[in-house]
């Protein structure tokens, strides 16, 4: 597990290029702990559209197919999985395998840590807005220097809860 450490990601890496690949098409970010895991705000890294793919694809692969089988932790499964499975014949860096591995297991690890626990579970919410509320909400992210319409309709949705239930 010492080679994954070296690949840690504890903040956001912005690149112009796949961190894995090195290829600088179709650019992703990828958040290493998935939104719908908690990771809503945490640290995200630059994939292409394919490495982003095979990251996810196989960290469900895996889970679906192992994780829920075994005893053995998502390290040695995941290990096994980049050695036997055909997706990875075309990588032959070790360097990109242990980086998939790192991004793969992260995956892995918070789905088994959100697993029976909402408090590290996320919703999509998806609503149409008219223009002129999706006006005021450009208006409010831009003045409080937030990052996105969701990161407003969150601390709106946060402060009303707040005033409305939590006695003073």
């Amino acid at each position: 597990m010492d080679n994954l450490s070296k690949y840690q990601i504890t903040e956001t890496l912005n690149l112009e290029y796949c961190w894995v690949f090195g290829t600088t098409e179709g650019l992703h970010q990828h958040h290493i702990i998935p939104r719908g895991y908690g990771g809503e705000s945490g640290p995200t890294v630059t994939l292409s559209a394919s490495c982003h793919d095979l990251v996810h694809s196989t960290a469900s692969s895996v889970y679906v197919k192992y994780i829920k089988q075994t005893t053995l932790s998502p390290f040695e499964v995941v290990r096994g999985h980049v050695i036997d499975n055909h997706l990875f014949k075309n990588i032959h860096s070790t360097e990109q395998q242990w980086k998939i591995m790192y991004l793969v297991i992260l995956i892995i690890q918070s789905r088994q840590l959100s697993e029976g626990h909402n408090l590290y579970k996320t919703t999509k919410f998806n609503t149409e807005f008219s223009q002129d509320i999706n006006r005021k909400v450009d208006e409010i992210k831009n003045a409080l220097g937030l990052s996105s319409k969701q990161e407003v309709v969150k601390k709106a949705v946060t402060e009303l809860h707040a005033r409305i239930f939590v006695k003073r």
